[in-house]
């Protein structure tokens, strides 16, 4: 309709050029040339997605092979220097693009209202890109490994530094050579999310540089997670709202205050890991940080295939004071978990087919329980939420809940909002 109606083409317009994907070197030149023949729409692009394709391609043959191919960079540059409105970016292969303009760096530089940034495979480009730019409050940082090894290591204290001040949340893949000086000299006063994903093991003085924050995610390499100290004192945080990652990452930290939400990932099927439950070190940890943090809330994931340490996990929840209200419950799924233990090549033990005792063990031993959620990774198709009521010495009972209400609780009880 909006080819044939210049009303409605004219309405149209913003909308059509508010978000855009560019995937192909042809879509960015037809992208680039109507933009050009059109400058009046260059003010309606507020979000732009460069995604990988955009530079590089599989070869088809006996070998397929991924090759580097070139774009229209400094079209491109063109008119991101002229759109004033674009508030999010994400560049995959962000150096690959980078480099194919210093134009563009330019241009993103000195965009007034941009304050969502993404960069995948980070890398020199990248970093110099982000250590220029003044307005981000959203960064999405995954660095790529260092190629020259024996150059001093870029820090993320080098880049963040220009925009410390203005950052809201900060989501970072650190490369394996980071070490504890990563944050030195940076302060983010207002930062309130923080993702790290990491294969560092000296962590102790990362989180000094961020006092306000409410929501902390870390995972942690497994080989690693051993060489964390076993407490730390240098904290800063009296509350969080959550705390999300791997039970080794977690538990290792020594958080000491409390928090509403944690959320545990599902131990690996794969690999060779061990699962934590088995081991009485982690269990120990585990009931020390419910002890310690006294969560509202939480999220863990267990196996079907592991039914010997199944029962440990929740009789673990059981034996540990504290103020659970609401718990979502992932169990990987039987064809989930036989199809990676058959890509293992290792045994697997006879799947619990029946997860009803689950809700039944919460609901008795669990006392101050409310409500839990269950769903059954990855697909999530089979997913309830079910409410406790208990009176007096009767039984408690089970009462199922519209994935309305359930979805409704699941952000009450897993997004607690900062008062």
């Amino acid at each position: 309709m909006a080819l044939c109606c210049k009303t409605v083409y004219d309405m149209s317009i913003p909308a059509l050029c508010s978000s855009v994907v560019l995937r192909t070197p042809l879509q960015l030149n037809a992208f680039c040339e109507f933009m050009t023949l059109h400058p009046l729409c260059i003010p309606y692009v507020h979000h732009l997605r460069l995604r990988t394709s955009l530079t590089m391609q599989w070869m088809k043959g006996p070998m397929a092979t991924l090759v580097a191919i070139s774009f229209g960079a400094d079209l491109l540059a063109d008119v991101l220097a002229r759109a004033d409105n674009l508030t999010t970016l994400a560049i995959e292969h962000a150096d690959r693009v980078l480099n194919e303009s210093l134009e563009l760096i330019a241009a993103l530089r000195s965009r007034p209202r941009l304050l969502n940034l993404t960069l995948t495979h980070a890398g020199p480009r990248a970093l110099d890109l982000v250590s220029g730019l003044r307005t981000v409050q959203r960064l999405d940082l995954h660095r790529q490994p260092q190629v020259d090894v024996r150059a001093p290591p870029v820090r993320a204290s080098a880049y963040l530094a220009p925009i410390a001040p203005t950052l809201r949340t900060l989501v970072l893949s650190t490369p394996t050579h980071s070490d504890e000086r990563e944050f030195d000299g940076v302060l983010c006063p207002a930062l309130s999310e923080l993702q790290l994903t990491t294969r560092s093991a000296v962590l102790e003085r990362w989180f000094a540089p961020f006092p306000a924050v409410r929501r902390l995610t870390i995972r942690a390499d497994w080989s690693v997670v051993d060489a964390f100290p076993a407490a730390w004192s240098s904290l800063p945080w009296t509350i969080l709202d959550r705390l999300v990652g791997n039970i080794q990452g977690l538990c290792s930290l020594g958080i000491a205050c409390e928090v509403r939400f944690i959320g545990i990932d599902p131990p690996p099927v794969t690999g060779g890991h061990p699962d934590p439950f088995g081991d009485p070190a982690y269990e120990a940890m585990f009931m020390e940080l419910l002890s310690r943090t006294r969560p509202t809330a939480l999220a863990l994931g267990y196996s079907s295939l592991r039914a010997s340490s199944n029962t440990r996990v929740f009789a673990l929840l059981a034996d540990t004071q504290h103020q659970l209200r609401f718990l979502d419950v992932s169990v990987l799924s039987r064809d989930w978990l036989e199809l990676m233990a058959s890509l293992d090549k290792a045994p697997a033990e006879q799947p619990v087919k029946d997860h009803s005792w689950l809700l039944r063990f919460v609901a008795k031993e669990v006392a101050a329980a409310k409500y839990i959620e269950m769903s059954c990774p990855p697909a999530r198709i089979s997913r309830g939420w079910y409410r406790i009521t208990r009176k007096g010495a009767d039984p408690p009972l089970l009462e199922t809940l519209s994935e309305a209400h359930g979805l409704a609780l699941r952000k009450q009880w897993t997004y607690p909002s900062t008062p």
